[in-house]
């Protein structure tokens, strides 16, 4: 359906909501597990076909609105909280600008769907969608004080894999 006049919001316990302003009820809900954490932080795509939910515990995941299901599920390296997330059909979109500084001509030439994350301390890292995986950029807060050895490896986000049913998944059995 569309969803151009569909609030989309979350709460910290009972998941990802839809809100139709045109018909004034509930176009979607969808739980987040108790064990992935609270929600914390939330971003919708820009075409407006999937949003994606960031948790207390560091989980991320993307919901498609077409087919209302949870269709990936990853884990952010720090397994902390996601703070906040955005996304955007091109990274030049995400900056305003004509000429986004990077050394890598794929991530400043090529469009695609970006997620940003802020996760861990001082830090917000992109990555590619569907994807995910490896950080293809990161940004972060170092004390000059700091050697270059002693900082921390690059973000990425595991996978967890989603079972069947939309509403249930399957959550690592050990620790990353």
């Amino acid at each position: 359906g569309d969803v151009a006049s569909v609030l989309t919001y979350i709460t910290r316990d009972k998941g990802l909501h839809g809100w139709d302003l045109r018909s004034s009820q509930e176009a979607f809900s969808f739980t987040v597990r108790p064990e992935l954490g609270s929600s914390t932080a939330i971003t919708v795509a820009p075409d407006r076909s999937w949003v994606i939910v960031g948790t207390s515990r560091g989980y991320i995941g993307l919901w498609d609105l077409r087919y209302n299901v949870l269709c990936k599920l990853w884990q952010h390296s720090s397994m902390g909280p996601i703070n906040r997330l955005a996304c955007c059909k091109s990274l030049q979109q995400a900056t305003n600008a004509t000429h986004y500084p990077t050394s890598s001509p794929s991530l400043s030439d090529t469009e695609g769907s970006y997620l940003f994350v802020a996760a861990g301390n001082g830090e917000t890292s992109i990555f590619g969608l569907p994807e995910a995986g490896e950080c293809l950029k990161c940004f972060r807060s170092v004390p000059l004080s700091k050697s270059r050895e002693s900082i921390a490896a690059l973000p990425v986000l595991y996978d967890v894999p989603v079972t069947g049913s939309p509403s249930t998944f399957l959550l690592p059995s050990t620790s990353f």
